[in-house]
């Protein structure tokens, strides 16, 4: 699950004293409510009056981190009807700057909220509801690097991968040989004009629990039930970065502002003389431009966490892309390698320590290209173009 987006919530007033009053009138108008605990523990907590179905009603806002290695937020938004004490919140749960959040409703055991309830806590949320269709959601729809198929010492009938022979004296290395991985990505979902700013978006997520159960953070005495809610800040956390020309077609990167081992990259493919762009990819390890070939560019994904690295190949006419992956064999480990660069013999690696730990390796052209050959992915990406041509400008 993700984590929460940094929406801030004050008393509107016309100058601060009466901001001032106006929460303290707030805070009367349920003093004799038992409130959670964190209310009153929290330094920087709002109140202010809102209108609700049901009658004027109070809101508070709460914020505890960020907190340990990842920068965690939690941020509430609280929900007390004066006359009942009913008691309901919003929890938004965030790490760091990346863009995906999680947000949940929580409520009292046996006290439920009532889809308009619900409905009002997530407007809450601010930004709209998740569309495909708008230009500004695109990133929070962005596939992400397409699982692999399974490596070939887990398709075969053997007990693993074979440990490389250990060299007699005077011996030569004998030269790497390599196994390569690809599966086609998604085809591209083509919009009109060039990428745009993203905006705020939330969607429902898989996760629902059918019964009440105690959430993770959550203050003593409130459960959550129900469906929980997927959030993308597309508008704080989702910043342009580079742009390459390839051709007349034009790759533009973007990613998020959190450290490396939380960073999102997205990939968006711009076709100007079509006037569309597609978000091709995204990746939470990072997306890194190596060079172009036959046509298509090539990235690397360095990993958030674990050593090594894939690939990503676009092909900048079509969008095609394909999600590539090396194979640990007798004679080469990938995690003790990391992608350098493109060459006119294949893609360039080196060892992470220098060359100091070995040498260079070229993996051949034609033994990467051979891995992309899946026709089904290619008639997929043809048909998409078309529609792309279809597509009208957007009106300067």
């Amino acid at each position: 699950m993700g984590f929460p987006l940094f929406l801030t919530v004050a008393v509107v007033a016309s100058a601060p004293d009466a901001g001032a009053a106006a929460g303290s009138e707030a805070r009367a108008a349920v003093a004799s409510c038992a409130r959670p605990a964190v209310l009153d523990a929290v330094d920087g907590t709002t109140a202010e009056f809102v209108e609700t179905p049901a009658g004027r009603a109070v809101r508070f806002y709460e914020k505890n981190g960020p907190s340990g290695s990842g920068r965690y937020v939690t941020e509430r938004r609280w929900l007390i009807v004066p006359k009942t004490c009913r008691t309901l919140a919003l929890q938004m749960d965030c790490a760091g700057g990346h863009p995906e959040c999680s947000a949940q409703v929580l409520h009292r055991p046996g006290q439920p909220p009532t889809d308009p309830e619900r409905e009002l806590l997530l407007s809450w949320l601010g930004g709209t509801r998740r569309d495909p269709k708008k230009p500004e959601h695109q990133a929070s729809i962005a596939p992400g690097l397409a699982p692999l198929p399974p490596k070939w010492e887990e398709a075969s009938d053997g007990d693993g991968e074979e440990d490389a022979p250990e060299p007699t004296r005077g011996a030569k290395t004998p030269p790497a040989s390599f196994i390569v991985r690809a599966v086609a990505q998604p085809p591209p979902r083509w919009l009109a004009g060039p990428p745009v700013a993203q905006s705020l978006s939330w969607a429902e997520s898989h996760v629902f629990a059918d019964k009440e159960e105690d959430s993770i953070g959550a203050p003593e005495g409130f459960v959550s039930s129900g469906r929980f809610y997927s959030v993308h800040r597309g508008d704080c956390c989702v910043r342009a970065d580079a742009v390459r020309e390839a051709g007349t077609e034009r790759l533009r990167f973007f990613s998020s502002p959190s450290r490396a081992i939380q960073k999102a990259s997205y990939v968006v493919l711009e076709l100007p003389k079509r006037h569309c762009a597609a978000w091709l990819a995204a990746s939470e390890g990072g997306l890194q431009w190596l060079g172009m070939h036959g046509g298509r560019a090539w990235l690397k994904s360095p990993g958030a966490l674990d050593p090594g690295f894939s690939l990503l190949a676009i092909d900048v006419k079509s969008g095609a892309a394909w999600h590539l992956d090396l194979d640990r064999t007798a004679t080469f480990n990938p995690d003790a390698y990391r992608a350098r660069a493109v060459t006119k013999a294949g893609l360039l690696i080196e060892p992470f320590d220098g060359e100091a730990s070995g040498p260079r390796k070229t993996v051949p052209w034609a033994l990467l290209e051979r891995a992309l050959r899946d026709p089904g992915a290619v008639g997929d990406s043809v048909l998409m173009m078309g529609a792309c041509r279809r597509l009208r400008p957007i009106p300067p």
